[in-house]
């Protein structure tokens, strides 16, 4: 996970957003490219994935 922000910063951050989105009622479709793939609806152990 980028959000243009270095780790662990940016992990912090998409879990914050996702908490705003789930408070709102919605589901969340954070989206990353994982193993050279996009790849969408992460579980958790997809955003705390290590970014070379």
């Amino acid at each position: 996970m980028r959000f243009r922000k270095p780790r662990p910063e940016n992990v912090e951050t998409a879990y914050a957003v996702e908490k705003i989105i789930r408070d709102a009622d919605a589901v969340p479709a954070t989206m990353a490219i994982l193993y050279y793939r996009m790849t969408s609806f992460l579980s958790a152990a997809d955003i705390d994935f290590p970014v070379a």
